[in-house]
């Protein structure tokens, strides 16, 4: 049996019902200080992304006193394409990885996310299947009507997720529109009953846009996670520096 086990996912302000109103804040990153971060620490670009919002998002609960001892959990898309498959479709599963948010250090918190994603890939290419591949092979009337008699909190703990986040490489060249420069995309997602909260991640030039999508009502003062954001960057870069020159 391949499949693997349900993971343990807390229950938090960010899953609960989404009502109609949506709320959308954003920022930028330096693509370059998250090199330096990825190459200290031996990580993706992908994993530091996931450790800044899970900084981010530990600051912003633990400033509520709503820190969960159990980490949050992420639904992060993941490839199923083989190296040689060059065929013109999605081939794109959903994969729940750890954001160690209950891991106080930042370095040990990165570390752990990068296990677990490169533990998840593992997996998801050797062939397991984990919830969404079991709703893709159910009849829709029959996941329509588990979904319709599934309350919010019971939607992200079927799912092992409290939140969505993904990354996509953008253009490393600049973009024009009628000879105006794109100096910025910020990318803008959706939610669902359950999961109130969805960071999208592009990649363009020489930074990283990230756009949050929320339900503003499970998501007071959001853009304190966009300053989180920021300040977890700084944090990450200013311990990169002496850990490369350990290495070197």
């Amino acid at each position: 049996d391949r499949s693997p086990p349900r993971p343990e996912t807390p229950t938090t302000r960010f899953n609960g019902d989404i009502g109609r109103e949506r709320g959308f804040i954003f920022g930028s990153l330096s693509l370059d200080d998250i090199k330096v971060v990825r190459k200290a620490f031996d990580a993706s670009v992908n994993d530091v992304l996931l450790a800044l919002v899970s900084t981010a998002l530990r600051h912003y609960l633990l400033a509520r006193d709503e820190l969960p001892a159990l980490p949050l959990r992420t639904g992060m898309p993941v490839s199923l394409r083989s190296e040689d498959d060059d065929e013109i479709s999605n081939r794109v599963t959903q994969a729940s990885v750890t954001l160690a948010t209950d891991v106080a250090d930042p370095v040990a918190r990165l570390h752990a996310i990068s296990a677990d994603c490169a533990r998840v890939k593992e997996m998801v290419h050797g062939g397991g299947k984990g919830f969404i591949e079991l709703m893709q092979i159910m009849p829709p009337l029959l996941v329509s009507a588990m979904m319709s008699a599934t309350t919010p909190s019971q939607t992200s703990q079927m799912l092992g997720s409290n939140l969505i986040i993904s990354n996509v490489h953008g253009s490393d060249q600049p973009m024009y529109i009628a000879g105006a420069r794109l100096e910025t995309m910020y990318p803008m997602s959706i939610i669902t009953p359950g999961i109130g909260i969805n960071f999208t991640c592009v990649s363009y030039v020489d930074h990283v846009d990230v756009g949050v999508t929320i339900a503003p009502q499970l998501v007071p003062d959001p853009w304190t996670i966009i300053d989180g954001l920021d300040s977890a960057l700084r944090e990450s870069s200013g311990t990169a520096g002496p850990a490369q020159r350990a290495l070197q």
